[in-house]
């Protein structure tokens, strides 16, 4: 018993130490709320009710003589009686009649025993009224007991009153009826049982069907309370035998092999013919004559309650149970008419669930190899593009003539347009399948506006085409969001007008939008463009996918069609739209609404940020792991023409060789490799992993070979060596994924000479935070513009 004390409502009347109270519960199902009265019911009885809970009169049953209390407790709402110390009544309202076999007039020296109280109820009487005269304690408790009508479930106030010595004198307590009140609780637990296994059972249909047969037996059996319960499935076994299912709790009773598994025997089904089509749900409750008997067994069934099913007026299936301890009910016959028909068409289902269950998976193994060749397809296209555009750059830096340079810059040109067409392909197909995911980091959107804008300006400088940029002051100076898909979106809706306008003007134009809602920042975005327009009629085709206004061989304007159905995928994705408006000859303007997650303080300047023309850069000791012997020598020219010291590798173990056998600056490591992956050696050296690795002669001579000054180093990898990873897995997620490695920066192929320089600048950056300039021989410094 459990007893939290707090002061009793008629703790005035004793003088020398105020009561606490004492909460008992000895119901199953725990304490209940005090009831002081009932809808429609007399007030002034509600009113008495309350004063007594709430002690807000001490002197009321110190009052009993007068006639307004006595009034307020004759009519209360709940039985209020006074007990001695030998449990007789010295007052009872009338509501004791209705629990007692006494009346107000009868009670009054009547020990509570012979008032018709069990013996229960005499027990429960004398152990919390004895606990209150010892402690003075009020008491509350739950219980319920015997009574005159029956069963009957209370809340028990137990309040001592004290003589003037502050001994007990008397002990009141009110009885609050909480019996309907119960039942109703019982029921609805019941109820809710009974829907939570029906979920439960509807959700098996990816169950294999033995597992849902036996689940529905088990179920049946527990909700109707019964002993045992069974089911019979006419042609829906092997080979279209019938099958007989038994609950396990039968094969205590009856022997395995007494019980077929192929028939219902004839007593289980009584009264009435398995193949007559007015066979109906029926119970069976006798306890007079003979019980029913299983064919092959000594089951005797005294109780009994079976559901048929038909489907197109064939019977397909029984599901029985019987024993219970009492009788079976018609609503737990509906109740398991429900459960039996659930269960069937889950049974029924369960074939096609299965066919679709395969299919899906068929479906999952096609897509998984689909996503493996676009992850590979795009590897194997960045890669020798890499190496194009690579050899390209050095080429023009070689000091060619006139001539030279424009066929050189034509073809770079051409490489950055279909690696334009290549990563168009592969977003939108991984838009189209859904695995695209936006991240949500700081950034400017005005540094991204920028960016586009210098990415077109040579070309519409070119073609005498004006480029404006106009930006909202109102614009936050960062934003929370994906700036990689917003300068995706600028990238394609600036290229189609760039590619569609022959002269005029271009402006881009961004502002914030002045609704706001969770937080979020609308921004708005408009491209305007002076070309040729689009005719009304096609305003909503051109985003769809592989669209060509003009789809013929002659056709004056390239390009794969893709584009602008990338930008309203990506519009869509982060929750806004884009449209368009434009006529022929009128130009076009594409308006795009964006939802960002929200805006973002200003940070601080970071401690190191290089300058725009011209910028120290310290002459780094770098190991390049690439297995591509094109992309190798391009990226090795060009950073040894920037000062650095280069040792190339052709796999993640030689790296890890190599690292061991001298103190790189940083790792610029590719993600496919043969031997030993990227990802595999950024493991290692992140958690230390290099244990029995010795670096070989090939590895040795390599790292002297380009390091004259190396010796034997044989040291431990820093754990935090900054790691470059330039791959040509550049799907989306990928970048994530390589960072989540414990990779520090990322660049994806075809790689620019200056995206490049900028990575080394931020690596510079850590290494001198970090005091990695304090290494056994000083970086050399040069200047690059």
């Amino acid at each position: 018993m459990r007893h939290n004390k707090q002061p009793g409502p008629l703790a005035a009347h004793r003088p020398k130490r105020r009561p606490t109270v004492a909460k008992s519960h000895e119901s199953a199902r725990g304490a209940n709320a005090p009831q002081t009265g009932k809808v429609g019911e007399n007030p002034r009885a509600h009113a008495a009710d309350t004063a007594f809970a709430q002690g807000s009169e001490p002197a009321l049953l110190k009052s009993l003589n007068t006639p307004a209390w006595r009034y307020l407790l004759d009519t209360a709402n709940n039985l209020m009686a006074r007990l001695d110390s030998q449990l007789r009544f010295s007052f009872a309202n009338p509501l004791v009649s209705q629990y007692f076999s006494c009346t107000a007039a009868t009670a009054p020296g009547l020990p509570i025993a012979r008032a018709g109280a069990s013996a229960k109820a005499v027990s429960f009487f004398r152990k919390h009224v004895g606990e209150a005269f010892r402690t003075g304690e009020l008491r509350v408790a739950t219980a319920s007991l015997p009574m005159r009508h029956g069963e009957v479930t209370g809340e028990f106030h137990f309040v001592p009153e004290f003589n003037e010595d502050g001994t007990v004198a008397s002990v009141v307590f009110r009885m609050i009826d909480i019996t309907e009140k119960v039942r109703l609780e019982r029921e609805l637990d019941l109820a809710q049982e009974r829907v939570n296994i029906l979920h439960r059972l509807t959700r098996m249909h990816e169950a294999p069907e033995e597992e849902a047969l036996h689940f529905a037996l088990e179920e049946i059996r527990h909700l109707t309370y019964s002993e045992h319960s069974y089911i019979y499935l006419p042609k829906f076994g092997p080979d279209g035998r019938n099958r007989m299912l038994w609950s396990k709790s039968l094969y205590s009773v009856v022997p395995d092999h007494a019980l077929p598994n192929d028939r219902l025997p004839e007593s289980c089904v009584p009264r009435q013919q398995l193949d007559s089509p007015a066979l109906q749900p029926q119970i069976t409750n006798t306890r007079t004559g003979a019980p029913l008997r299983m064919a092959l067994g000594s089951l005797p069934i005294y109780r009994g309650m079976f559901v048929p099913i038909f489907e197109e007026g064939r019977l397909v299936a029984v599901i029985a149970v019987c024993n219970k301890s009492s009788d079976y009910e018609e609503v737990e016959l509906k109740q398991m008419e429900l459960f039996a028909r659930g269960m069937w068409l889950i049974l029924r289902r369960h074939d096609y669930v299965d066919s679709l269950k395969k299919a899906k998976e068929h479906a999952e193994r096609a897509n998984k190899v689909k996503d493996e060749f676009l992850a590979n397809i795009s590897h194997e296209l960045r890669t020798p593009l890499n190496g194009i555009l690579s050899m390209l750059h050095l080429l023009e830096q070689s000091g060619m003539s006139e001539e030279q340079s424009i066929y050189t810059r034509n073809a770079e040109l051409s490489g950055q347009a279909l690696l334009r067409i290549i990563s168009d392909i592969l977003d939108f197909s991984r838009l189209q399948s859904g695995k695209m995911k936006l991240n949500n980091h700081p950034f400017s959107v005005r540094d991204v506006l920028a960016s586009t804008v210098d990415l077109f300006a040579i070309e519409a400088g070119n073609r005498n085409i004006r480029l404006v940029l106009a930006v909202d002051e109102a614009l936050p100076p960062l934003v929370t969001g994906d700036d990689a898909r917003l300068r995706q979106i600028l990238f394609n809706l600036v290229g189609n007008a760039l590619k569609f306008t022959s002269q005029g003007t271009i402006t881009i134009e961004c502002s914030r939008l002045p609704y706001s809602k969770n937080g979020n920042v609308w921004i708005y975005l408009a491209v305007r463009d002076t070309g040729i327009g689009i005719a009304e009629e096609f305003h909503d085709l051109i985003f769809d996918p592989f669209i060509q206004l003009d789809g013929s061989h002659s056709r004056r304007y390239s390009g794969t069609g893709l584009g602008l159905g990338i930008v309203r995928r990506l519009a869509d994705s982060m929750g806004g739209s884009v449209t368009v408006e434009s006529a022929p000859a009128q130009g076009t303007t594409f308006h795009c609404s964006l939802r960002l997650p929200g805006t973002t303080a200003m940070r601080e300047a970071p401690a190191w940020s290089p300058a725009k023309d011209a910028v120290d850069v310290p002459c780094l000791d770098i190991l390049m792991a690439e297995d591509d012997p094109v992309n190798q020598f391009g990226l090795r020219a060009a950073l040894t023409r920037s000062g650095h010291r280069v040792v190339c590798v052709s796999n993640g173990l030689q790296a890890l060789e190599a690292l061991i056998a001298y103190p790189f600056h940083c790792l610029i490591t590719d993600i496919q490799m043969p031997v030993m992956d990227g990802l595999e050696a950024v493991r290692r050296i992140r958690s230390g992993d290099t244990a029995g690795i010795r670096p070989s002669q090939t590895v040795l001579d390599l790292v002297r070979q380009n390091i004259p000054t190396a010796g034997q180093f044989l040291a431990a990898i820093p754990e935090a060596l900054p790691i470059v990873a330039i791959t040509a897995h550049a799907m989306s997620g990928d970048k994530e994924r390589f960072l989540n490695e414990g990779i520090d920066l990322y660049l994806s192929k075809p790689i620019s000479i200056q995206e490049l320089s900028e990575t080394l600048k931020i690596v510079y950056s850590r290494l001198y935070q970090a005091g990695a300039e304090q290494k056994d021989r000083p970086p050399q410094t040069i200047t690059t513009n």
